[in-house]
Order: structure tokens, then C-alpha cells, then sequence
């Protein structure tokens, strides 16, 4: 039983990751939104982590394809979702590195 993988174990990891990057990702928007001058530096790690979750919450429904409950297209629009926002992270990065420099 060990080789299979536990449905309700995946659900747990995957709402601790959820609640997780949520947390981390409202810190770090008030954080930068107190002090936006001096902390805008920021901004490429939040587009980052919110790319994060839409991959995992893509990866995983792309995944339930074998399963009754097949959820291929909203698992490649959230995937599309999130290759858009790590462009967006990147592209802010990039900014960043021009302003900082």
C-alpha cells in the first residue's frame, strides 16, 4: 500500500500549500505596500510564489486525468496562468535590477 498514493494525503499537502503561499504572499504584499520606496524589490517574489500555485494547482488537475473527474482544460489555463505570471515575475525582476542598479 505504500506504492499508491493517498488521495486525502495529497489533499492535505496541497491546502497546506495553498494556506502557506497565501500567508506569504499577503505579508509580503502589506510589507511592500507600507514602505512601496524602499521595498518594491519585492514585487518579482510575490508574481514568483502566485506563479507557483497556479503551476501546482495546474500539475495536480492535469493529473486527474485517469480519474473520472477529468479536469485537463482548467489545469492547462491554470498552467498558462501561471507560465504568464512567471513572466511577469521575471519582466519585474528585470525592472527592479534596472532601478536598483
Amino acid at each position: 500500500m505504500k506504492g499508491r498514493r493517498n488521495p486525502h494525503r495529497q489533499k492535505l499537502q496541497l491546502d497546506l500549500a495553498h494556506i502557506v503561499i497565501c500567508v506569504v504572499i499577503v505579508a509580503l504584499a502589506v510589507i511592500t505596500f507600507m514602505d512601496m520606496e524602499h521595498r518594491f524589490f519585492l514585487f518579482p517574489l510575490i508574481f514568483a510564489l502566485a506563479a507557483a500555485l497556479n503551476f501546482i494547482n495546474g500539475i495536480i488537475r492535469v493529473n486527474r486525468v485517469h480519474m473520472e473527474d477529468s479536469q485537463f482544460v482548467p489545469g492547462m489555463l491554470l498552467c498558462i496562468l501561471g507560465a504568464a505570471l512567471a513572466v511577469l515575475a521575471v519582466f519585474s525582476a528585470y525592472v527592479t535590477y534596472l532601478q536598483l542598479r
